[in-house]
């Protein structure tokens, strides 16, 4: 009985020593932080439906209010943590004191050495309000979180409104308004102001994903003009923002116009057809009267 006990005994130890291999874990991985401007996000990022939302930094400033800090631990010494991101941009420190990092200061890759230490930072920041991701590479096990921005204040302004309006009409003038980055901001204030009819105030479509107005044309032909604003303010290094559309649309008494064109267009005809009646009886004439030839109407 004892020559069977000993190899018993020795399975018995080697399948508890890969049990425990198996649920310990390897003993390098490393460990992260998520926080934005100190405080853990609300959203843990594992997925697009949990991204992690952050102001796009609209004041061309990458302050730790606009990034996703991931501070990573337990990294082996001497390696380096590679960091990709998609739709997003990667710095190593963010704005402090007078040392100012701005909008295109954010790279898509990254490779920071930790040298001696077992710790690294990076910060992720957006500036566009769709889905991002940054994949995060250390102790050979990689990471990926999401994140989204969100729209800045309004900065942009866009309007589509008809040249020719029938009087009296009431007719829809459409608005667009966007961010410095060119995200669409669904809460502006578009002021409006005629001269020569009146027009209501914008309200945000969320189907059309436009503002709508309905202006009102005047009752006598001329040209309406409207200026529609928005307030913004310009920001040093980026573009200027467009914050005026001016719109002239003539109006006219169209049922009117579309009589005297329908008047022409008979009398254009009944002119056509006098000259081919002309030109028929001038080539019979002709053809008699080659010595007395009379000329066609071109």
């Amino acid at each position: 009985m004892t020559s069977f006990k000993k190899p018993l005994i020795a399975i018995a130890s080697a399948v508890a020593l890969v049990g425990t291999m198996l649920v310990a874990g390897p003993a390098n991985a490393s460990t992260a932080t998520l926080t934005v401007a100190g405080n853990a996000p609300a959203t843990a990022g594992t997925s697009s439906a949990t991204a992690i939302a952050l102001p796009v930094p609209a004041d061309n400033d990458v302050n730790s209010a606009d990034a996703l800090r991931i501070a990573l631990s337990n990294v082996t010494a001497g390696s380096n943590v590679v960091v990709t991101a998609t739709n997003a941009k990667i710095v190593t420190a963010v704005t402090s004191g007078s040392t100012i990092v701005k909008v295109d200061s954010g790279v898509s890759t990254a490779t920071i050495p930790t040298g001696t230490g077992t710790t690294a930072d990076v910060f992720v920041y957006t500036t566009s309000t769709a889905n991002g991701t940054v994949s995060v590479t250390a102790n050979n096990n990689t990471t990926t979180y999401h994140v989204k921005g969100n729209a800045g204040p309004a900065y942009n302004l866009t309007v589509v409104a008809p040249t020719v309006a029938n009087l009296n009409a009431a007719v829809e003038i459409t608005a667009t308004v966007t961010d410095v980055f060119g995200n669409a901001v669904t809460n502006a204030s578009i002021s409006s102001t005629v001269i020569r009819g009146s027009i209501g105030a914008f309200s945000y479509d969320a189907t059309d994903k436009r503002y709508e107005a309905t202006l009102t044309a005047p009752a006598t032909a001329g040209t309406t003009v409207i200026a529609n604003t928005i307030t913004a303010s310009a920001v040093a290094g980026l573009a200027k923002p467009v914050t005026e559309i001016v719109s002239n649309i003539s109006v006219a008494d169209l049922a009117g116009q579309v009589v005297a064109l329908q008047a022409q267009l008979a009398a254009l005809t009944a002119a056509t057809v006098s000259k081919d009646r002309f030109n028929k009886l001038a080539k019979r004439w002709n053809k008699a009267n080659p010595n007395k030839r009379v000329k066609l109407v071109r």
